[in-house]
C-alpha cells in the first residue's frame, strides 16, 4: 500500500528537501505552500498523513489544524505532524493539545523524519485495519440479520400450500431500504375455505424496526387469529403492542381473511394503505379504506371491520408507502391516483397479473436504493 503524505511549507528550498527525501522512500506526495492550499489539498486529494509548518503566510498551522480537526468530513481525523523552529516550546505544546499527533524541529533531520513518519503510519495501519475488520464482522451480521428476516416471509412451500388449498394465485415484492426493514408480511390457512393475509409496516429502518418485525411475527405465529373477527384480532394484538413497544415506535397494519364460500374479504386496517380490488367483471377497481390508529400507540385504540366483495377471477392487491411516496424529491413518485391509474388500465388490458406486472411502471422510474422498504402482494382468485 502506497501512503499519500501532504507537506505544507512555506519555505520552497526546505519543502523540495523533504518531498526529495519523502519520494525517495517510495511514498506518494503533494505539496503546499501554506495552510490556504493545504485545506483544499486536504479536502480534495484525503492524504494519510500531514507534514505542516506551523508559521505561515495566509493561514497558519494552528489555524489549519483547528479547521480540519472541527470538521465532520473523514479527513478531519488525518494524522498531523508539525514542524517547528527549535526552541518554540508553546507552538508545539499548543499544536500537541490542539490535536498534532507529533512534531518535528527544525533544523530538520531527515534520518528522524522518516522514522516519525513511519511510526505515524504504522498507528494508521493498525486503525485502518481494526476498522476494516470491525466492518467486515458488522457486515456478515447484518447479512446473517437479513437472511433471518427474510425468512420469516411466507416460503414457496407455504404459498404453494395455499394456493392449492385456497384457490389462489399470489404473486409478491419485497424489498428493504436498508439491510433490515421493517416491512413483512404473511399468510395462514384457516380452513378449506378461508385464509388470512396481513401486510406490516413498522416505523423506521435498521435493527429496531427489523427486531419488531421478529416479535411481532412471534406473536401471530403463537398467538392466531382463531375465531376473532379482523377488527377484534387488531384490538388484541395492539394492546400487546402498546406494551412492548418504545415511544415513538408504531406499526401500519392491513389484516383480513379471504373467504372463497362467502365471497368476501374481511379486513381491519391499522393506518395502512388501502387494499385494491381489481375486477374483470366490468375492467374497474374498488379501493378499500386503510384508516386506523396504528398499532402500539394507545391502548384504547377502537378498530372496524370492513368487507369487500369478491368474484372469480378478482384481484388483491396489498402494498406499504414506498409504492406511493418514494421518488418525491425526483417528482417520480406515483401517488395514490397515479396507482389508481395504473391499475384500471391494468384491469382494461390484461387479466393474469402478477404483482410485477404491477410494479413494473415504478421500478422503471423508482431512484435506488429506496428510501422506505417496498412490499407488494397481489392475490388472484382463480375460481
Amino acid at each position: 500500500m502506497m501512503f499519500k503524505i501532504l507537506c505544507i511549507e512555506d519555505e520552497d528550498n526546505l519543502r523540495r528537501d523533504i518531498c526529495e527525501e519523502l519520494r525517495d522512500t517510495g511514498y506518494e506526495v503533494i505539496e503546499a505552500a501554506d495552510g490556504v492550499e493545504g485545506l483544499h489539498l486536504l479536502q480534495t486529494q484525503r492524504p494519510d498523513l500531514v507534514l505542516c509548518d506551523i508559521r505561515m503566510p495566509r493561514m497558519d498551522g494552528h489555524e489549519l489544524l483547528s479547521k480540519v480537526r472541527t470538521c465532520n468530513a473523514q479527513w478531519g481525523n488525518v494524522p498531523f505532524i508539525f514542524l517547528t523552529a527549535f526552541g518554540e516550546r508553546d507552538d508545539m505544546l499548543k499544536g500537541l493539545r490542539d490535536g498534532a499527533d507529533d512534531f518535528l524541529t527544525k533544523p530538520i533531520d531527515f534520518d528522524v523524519l522518516l522514522v516519525r513518519v513511519e511510526t505515524c503510519l504504522r498507528q494508521v495501519r493498525r486503525v485502518t485495519s481494526h476498522a476494516q475488520n470491525s466492518h467486515d464482522e458488522i457486515k456478515k451480521e447484518m447479512e446473517r440479520a437479513h437472511t433471518m428476516q427474510s425468512d420469516l416471509l411466507p416460503c414457496q412451500k407455504t404459498i404453494k400450500d395455499v394456493e392449492e388449498k385456497g384457490g389462489l394465485e399470489i404473486s409478491s415484492h419485497y424489498e428493504p431500504s436498508t439491510e433490515l426493514g421493517g416491512d413483512m408480511w404473511g399468510v395462514h390457512l384457516l380452513g378449506p375455505d378461508k385464509v388470512m393475509f396481513y401486510l406490516v409496516d413498522f416505523s423506521g429502518h435498521g435493527i429496531s424496526a427489523a427486531m419488531n418485525t421478529f416479535r411481532l411475527h412471534s406473536k401471530i405465529d403463537s398467538d392466531p387469529i382463531g375465531d376473532k373477527s379482523p377488527a377484534a384480532y387488531l384490538t388484541h394484538l395492539n394492546h400487546w403492542m402498546c406494551n412492548q413497544l418504545q415511544t415513538g415506535q408504531f406499526a401500519t397494519v392491513l389484516l383480513g381473511v379471504f373467504d372463497r364460500k362467502a365471497g368476501y374479504f374481511d379486513y381491519a386496517a391499522a393506518g395502512a394503505r388501502s387494499p385494491i380490488r381489481i375486477s374483470f367483471s366490468d375492467y374497474s377497481i374498488e379501493v378499500g379504506n386503510g384508516k386506523g390508529v396504528p398499532l402500539g400507540i394507545a391502548q384504547n385504540a377502537v378498530y372496524e371491520d370492513r368487507r369487500m366483495k369478491l368474484s372469480p377471477l378478482d384481484k388483491l392487491f396489498f402494498y406499504s408507502d414506498a409504492l406511493i411516496e418514494h421518488g418525491r424529491k425526483e417528482n417520480l413518485s406515483l401517488g395514490q391516483d397515479g396507482l389508481e391509474t395504473m391499475l384500471l388500465n391494468l384491469a382494461q388490458s390484461q387479466k393474469n397479473i402478477t404483482v410485477e406486472d404491477i410494479l413494473a411502471p415504478f421500478v422503471a422510474v423508482a431512484p435506488k436504493p429506496l428510501d422506505d422498504d417496498l412490499t407488494a402482494i397481489c392475490i388472484n382468485w382463480k375460481s
